[in-house]
């Protein structure tokens, strides 16, 4: 196949990717070893790589490679289906793909003016959001000082209003204990009495008009907090900085699924580990022991494979990821697997797994956090604490899927 040196390169890296990301029984023996090598290292041996397209059988798992998920740029995984579809006039069409010129100096002055103007309107932006977060705060300060102020304004009524009737009580006493008094006392005494009740009353109404202003503020304050907490999400990529402070008093929150794509689905969890700063809890005998997963292992090579995906996971996606296991189905002596990326735990004999997975994730810092289990009470435990549920079904999806 006579193709230019360009494409040549472009095809060589992207079976290499290929190598690199498929399961080893996918790849040939002959081609493993050039998973490892750099784009420069590849330059002798693009003939051969390219060749290993003549095997139909390495070539549809290539085409199954692209067609589900991989991390090629948009420009190599169109070579390279090319080269691994091989329709009528292939050969034409990838001598024919070259790279797009270099841009034009006068080009890169108008990406240059673009990125400045950008910058401008960010800066911009950045400034309305400071006045306008200044501004909520404010109004949050006035909104605390008159709740303050009502609260002592109603705790005075009800001193006055229980004075009233203290005084009121004491009267009555004394109307009794004198029953021959004169009928101008008793008038003077019924008129107090009256005069009492209407203090009363007024105090009723006043302190009833206290509560309705009182709530409307907190409703006030509420609304206001939500407008701030919008307006943050809303300028998330002009903001970084202040949204990381935000973040540590914030709740966390349960990620939602991509547009189009159902909650349980594996390309759904996928998204979800691509979030930056997530974290992975892994309920590992519920996984490894799914009807899905490896139930047909013993219970040491099942943890085995089950810790071998989750570190290959956790290395493809950048991620941090902690498997717990039942300390009480662990054999004295048994060895502890120790992975690089990842975090293995065992509860103690006298506690099961999910009380563990629950304490961690309330003592993870504040950020996306998603804990992989079909435990139906583990998931509304975790659900609780604003953790991202995803079942073992999914994570297993992804380990196939890889």
């Amino acid at each position: 196949m006579n193709l230019p040196a360009t494409i040549q390169a472009t095809l060589a890296r992207a079976i290499a990717a290929y190598i690199r990301d498929a399961k080893s029984t996918d790849v040939p023996a002959k081609l493993r070893r050039y998973g490892g090598f750099r784009d420069q290292a590849l330059k002798p041996h693009r003939a051969k790589l390219i060749g290993s397209l003549e095997d139909d059988d390495f070539r549809n798992k290539v085409i199954d490679w692209l067609e589900d998920s991989n991390p090629l740029k948009p420009d190599d995984a169109r070579l390279l289906a090319i080269a691994a579809k091989r329709e009528d006039g292939w050969e034409e069409e990838l001598s024919a793909s070259q790279r797009p010129a270099k841009k034009t100096k006068t080009e890169t002055e108008k990406l240059h003016g673009e990125l400045e103007r950008e910058r401008a309107r960010t800066a911009k932006l950045k400034e309305e959001l400071r006045a306008q977060r200044e501004e909520t705060r404010s109004a949050q300060r006035d909104a605390k000082s008159r709740i303050t102020e009502l609260t002592l304004q109603s705790r005075e009524l009800h001193a006055s209003l229980r004075s009233a009737e203290t005084q009121l009580k004491a009267a009555l006493s004394d109307r009794q204990r004198d029953a021959r008094a004169a009928e101008k006392e008793t008038r003077s005494l019924r008129r107090e009495a009256e005069r009492a009740a209407a203090t009363k009353r007024q105090a009723d109404e006043r302190v009833a008009a206290l509560k309705r202003e009182v709530a409307e503020l907190k409703r006030t304050k509420l609304a206001l907090e939500g407008k701030l907490s919008d307006e943050r999400a809303k300028n998330k990529g002009v903001r970084k900085t202040t949204q990381t402070r935000s973040r540590r008093a914030e709740p966390r929150r349960p990620l939602k699924a991509p547009k189009g794509l159902l909650n349980d689905a594996p390309q759904t969890l996928s998204a979800w580990l691509k979030t930056d700063g997530v974290r992975l809890i892994v309920d590992g005998y519920n996984v490894g022991k799914a009807t899905t997963g490896f139930p047909g292992l013993e219970l040491e090579a099942m943890r085995k494979r089950l810790v071998d995906e989750v570190a290959k996971l956790a290395r493809q996606h950048a991620i941090e990821a902690t498997i717990v296991f039942d300390g009480a189905d662990v054999a004295p002596g048994t060895r502890r697997l120790r992975r690089p990326g990842v975090k293995i735990e065992y509860s103690p004999s006298d506690v099961i797994a999910d009380d563990v997975i629950v304490e961690r994730v309330g003592e993870a810092p504040t950020g996306p956090l998603v804990v992989a289990t079909n435990d139906r009470e583990l998931q509304g435990r975790v659900a609780a604490l604003g953790a991202t549920v995803a079942t073992s079904d999914q994570l297993l999806g992804l380990f196939r899927g890889r």
